[in-house]
This record gives structure tokens, sequence and C-alpha cells, in this order.
């Protein structure tokens, strides 16, 4: 689950963001912190290998 919605944050981040914003109360955390967190959840879990986080290619 966590990796199906950073999926679709990435897809539709521009309408996602100020429906975001709109919730979380500040600008400062918006679709890509919330990705960043998503994909961070998901390789803890042990469901990546990490190329999402570490900036490599995900090919």
């Amino acid at each position: 689950m966590p990796q199906f919605l950073s999926e679709w944050v990435a897809q539709d981040s521009g309408r996602l963001g100020a429906s975001l914003q709109q919730f979380v109360g500040h600008p400062a955390y918006g679709p890509g912190e919330l990705r960043s967190d998503l994909e961070r959840f998901v390789f803890l879990l042990g469901g990546s290998d990490g190329q999402a986080l570490f900036g490599h290619d995900r090919g």
C-alpha cells in the first residue's frame, strides 16, 4: 500500500500538492516529502532495495 501511494503521489503531485498543503497546514511538507517518507517506509519493511531513496535509477 505505501508503494502504491508513493507512485500515485509521484504521478499526480500537481493536484495533490494543494490538497496536501491544506490538510497539513504548512507548505514545508509537500508531495515530495510525502513520497520520500513513503519510499523510506517501503524500504524499512523490506519492500524495496532502496533505489528510490538513494538516487539510483529505477530502470
